[in-house]
């Protein structure tokens, strides 16, 4: 009798060929004292390289399809950022990204000059760094106003992620922003039949749809469907992507624990509980308003097992929710979630298993959150993971929500993010990639794909002795990449 090896079918990647060896050297000149200070080591990898080798299967996001991949410039693209963190990073193998409770003093990205806003980003100095056919070396400079503060860590990201950054402390942004894509070509999967809301979740290489995006007072049950998707592994026995949602299978019919009294949306709530669905009040067509005391209910709806979850809050905040323009309440994880008074208003953090108010979320100085009109908007909230604990919240632009530190903070990019037609992004730790949906009213044309992070971690540099920049020094960092 033969027995035949069963066999998993991955999809396509490529991998990095060799070792490669990193070293950082940190310059700081006291323009006062006319003394200079160096601090050097070396550097920890990260497989964010091979993470960002991957195309994805059916959405085809090689890095190759790129223009900026040609020649010798793949280096630039993939290694062509550097990030300066106050605190020491996590260097376990699955350390992808600044950790929520973080600072980044500075940032820098390859070919980029700044000599004012914002004061963390630095110049590439083109003079200085150098490439060769077994080394590169990368040479960033910041003045005396610019990367001040406590340096940890020193870390090479993706030449995009290197420009947007982890957030300003400084509360500035540069004056062009980058697009959280730039530098990938994606093709997006089309699906036919869906209607508006952003009511879809990607979880375990499904992508799971709710049969509708609002639900109406007297609904009991909530119908989902799935349907596999090709990222990663390859089905031989599926079709590469049914995009008819009319063909998916269904995957539960969740019956509520009682008849809704009043209209709910239906969306993914994120990583944070990254299969599950989230019943959230549907501002504007019924409740108004949640005066301080009263209560509200969501209900969480888990495709990975078909449980229903509903959960009373009590607004304890001292004032009135007004959710005419929208119910602004986003679930962190399984124990704290944000939420805001009204539409461009104050946020708070509670445990939403209590009730307790953790407290206002601030812009790092202030007890107010981001008032310019780039930041705060009709459409501001926060509505996607950006990592696995860092919410991204803006339109024109991107502002970082940290859940530790309780702070909004401003980036230098942007995810193009609407509300008609509905867009939305989700980080999948699972898959270490955002997922992407556009949903729109009258069209049978609602794209989905992946792209990779540009702000994953490629090296880890922690440094034996934390230094300080001061507005008296200037300061320069080398990093040098060698073959192992």
């Amino acid at each position: 009798m033969i027995i035949e090896e069963a066999k998993k079918i991955v999809v396509p990647r490529v991998t990095v060929k060799e070792k490669i060896h990193g070293h950082t050297t940190i310059d700081l000149f006291d323009t006062r004292t006319k003394r200079y200070e160096r601090v050097e080591h070396d550097n920890h990898f990260t497989n964010g390289l091979e993470s960002h080798l991957r195309d994805f299967g059916v959405f085809q996001n090689s890095p190759y399809a790129n223009s900026t991949f040609t020649g010798r410039s793949a280096w630039k693209t993939l290694l062509g950022g550097v990030l300066l963190f106050d605190t020491a990073l996590p260097t376990s193998p699955d350390a992808k990204y600044m950790p929520a409770g973080t600072t980044m003093i500075a940032n820098g990205s390859f070919n980029v000059t700044n000599s004012s806003t914002p004061s963390e980003l630095g110049s590439y100095n083109a003079v200085e760094s150098s490439e060769s056919n077994n080394s590169i070396t990368m040479v960033y400079d910041w003045g005396t106003s610019g990367g001040n503060g406590t340096i940890a860590s020193v870390a090479l990201t993706t030449q995009t992620g290197g420009y947007i950054g982890y957030g300003n402390a400084s509360l500035a942004s540069a004056t062009t922003l980058k697009n959280i894509t730039e530098n990938q070509t994606a093709t997006p999967t089309n699906l036919n039949g869906s209607q508006y809301g952003a009511k879809r979740l990607y979880w375990n290489h499904h992508l799971y749809e709710a049969e509708n995006g609002s639900y109406s007072p007297g609904v009991d049950t909530v119908v989902v469907k799935k349907a596999y998707i090709q990222d990663e592994y390859l089905d031989v026995f599926r079709t590469p992507a049914d995009t008819d949602v009319a063909n998916f299978e269904t995957a539960y019919t969740f019956t509520l624990p009682e008849a809704l009294d009043t209209y709910y949306n239906c969306i993914p709530v994120g990583d944070g509980l990254p299969s599950c669905f989230m019943l959230n009040l549907g501002g504007g067509q019924n409740v108004e308003e949640i005066p301080n005391g009263s209560t509200f209910k969501v209900y969480l709806l888990d495709v990975s097992d078909g449980s229903v979850e509903k959960i009373v809050v009590t607004n304890n905040i001292g004032a009135t929710i007004n959710t005419r323009y929208g119910f602004w309440f986003y679930i962190l994880d399984d124990t704290y979630a944000i939420v805001a008074l009204s539409l461009g208003g104050k946020w708070y953090k509670i445990n939403y298993r209590t009730s307790a108010v953790i407290g206002e979320v601030t812009n790092g100085e202030t007890s107010q959150i981001i008032t310019s009109g780039l930041y705060l908007n009709r459409n501001n909230h926060v509505g996607a993971n950006i990592t696995p604990d860092l919410y991204s919240t803006g339109v024109e632009s991107c502002c970082l929500y940290d859940p530790v530190l309780n702070r909004f903070l401003p980036t230098n990019g942007y995810m193009t993010m609407e509300r008609n037609p509905a867009e939305n992004w989700v980080y999948s730790s699972g898959l270490d990639a955002l997922f992407y949906q556009k949903v729109t009213v009258n069209s049978n044309t609602n794209p989905i794909a992946e792209y990779k992070n540009p702000l994953r971690l490629m090296t880890i540099n922690n440094l034996d002795t934390a230094v300080v920049k001061t507005s008296d020094k200037t300061m320069k960092v080398t990093y040098t990449i060698t073959r192992g």
